[in-house]
């Protein structure tokens, strides 16, 4: 009866309940099970008869594990991972017992996952103290309106990783750098802010960070074939995160028209609290407190980590703003993504006077 009370529930609670488990029982199932080192929960995976993996409708609870077991493998069975765990939902104003499934996945899957750069679309630079150029190339996720500000200045938005050099030995120094497109010969589209989230190896992390537009005739080459619907087309939750997408990558062609290509991307995990390995100045491990984990669809390769910045949306050409790809492992088709709803909160940034952001449409009317 549990089994059949969740299958009757809708996705969205499935997701919630699984959310609430990974929330509330994190701690006591780790030290349950002496191989597990965290939980997510989303959507279970499995492998298709091509060997690839691929992502499931069944929503569960994910046991992250140091190494897998294989089936002849001696082990105690008190330490066998639970096919289900158990949590009450409301079904029809009454509580229902419900049983959860659960998947397996190694760290390992993860221990090469992070944030690197050589593919680019905006380039940013520094005179090092050895007379050497630091440089920092990436992508940029949308355009933002502050309310708080004028509205004929616009922002861009992209990694902090990126727009800080964090990864290039930089010193505190964020700010004022100028901010190239790869398009247009290498013209300033604008400068580094201060408005940007915590990266560090202690406590959580925020990789995002904004850049004062000063050229809006440049960035239309950069964003060229990527347009949202109106200001308030991003994603407001988990409940608007689909379970397909794309991930706009800068790959420009040479058309006016199009300076991305769009991959396919299926919604596969939601970490509350994910771990990658961060090199350069930070190197180290740095945690974030929300993360969406997706998977490419099929065997094409990418996204590439060098990535960094480039949008997660509904369409091809845009249409509703999911959240921004800030790292990933080329090997397994793997994405992370920072939701959108994070990404046009101020508070991310310390700056919790701010009324949240939304999407500037200033390319719309100037013909993107």
């Amino acid at each position: 009866m549990a089994r059949k009370n969740y299958r009757n529930l809708d996705r969205e609670v499935q997701l919630a309940l699984a959310s609430e488990i990974v929330a509330t029982r994190s701690a006591e199932l780790c030290l349950a099970y002496e191989n597990v080192v965290g939980l997510a929960y989303g959507l279970r995976l499995r492998v298709g008869s091509n060997q690839m993996r691929r992502v499931t409708d069944t929503v569960c609870v994910c046991f992250v594990v140091r190494e897998k077991w294989t089936a002849t493998a001696k082990v105690d069975r008190k330490q066998t991972i639970p096919k289900e765990l158990f949590a009450y939902a409301t079904i029809n104003g009454e509580r229902r017992l419900c049983a959860v499934p659960t998947d397996v996945e190694s760290a390992e899957m993860y221990m090469d996952a992070g944030p690197s750069g050589h593919r680019e679309i905006v380039d940013v630079s520094q005179s090092a103290s050895n007379g050497k150029s630091v440089r920092a190339v990436g992508a940029l996720a949308c355009l933002v309106q502050r309310p708080e500000f004028k509205p004929d200045q616009t922002w861009a938005l992209s990694c902090r990783h990126v727009l800080s050099l964090s990864l290039k030995g930089n010193s505190r120094l964020s700010s004022g750098l100028p901010v190239k497109v790869r398009t247009n010969r290498g013209t300033t589209i604008g400068k580094t802010t201060a408005v940007r989230g915590p990266l560090r190896t202690s406590g959580y992390s925020f990789d995002a960070q904004l850049l004062k537009v000063s050229n809006l005739k440049a960035l239309q080459s950069t964003l060229a074939g990527i347009s949202y619907d109106d200001a308030d087309s991003y994603a407001n939750g988990l409940r608007d995160i689909p379970g397909n997408y794309f991930v706009l990558v800068p790959r420009p062609s040479g058309s006016r028209r199009r300076s991305h290509a769009a991959i396919p991307l299926s919604m596969a995990r939601i970490h509350s609290s994910h771990t990658l390995s961060y090199g350069g100045r930070i190197n180290g491990q740095v945690t974030h407190r929300i993360v969406i984990e997706s998977r490419a669809n099929g065997p094409q390769l990418g996204p590439f980590p060098g990535d960094s910045g480039s949008p997660v949306v509904t369409r091809p050409d845009g249409g509703v703003l999911l959240g921004m790809h800030f790292g990933g492992k080329k090997s397994g088709g793997l994405s992370f993504m920072i939701p959108a709803w994070q990404l046009l909160n101020p508070r991310n940034y310390g700056r919790s006077r701010e009324v949240p952001w939304k999407l500037s449409m200033v390319l719309n009317s100037i013909g993107n």
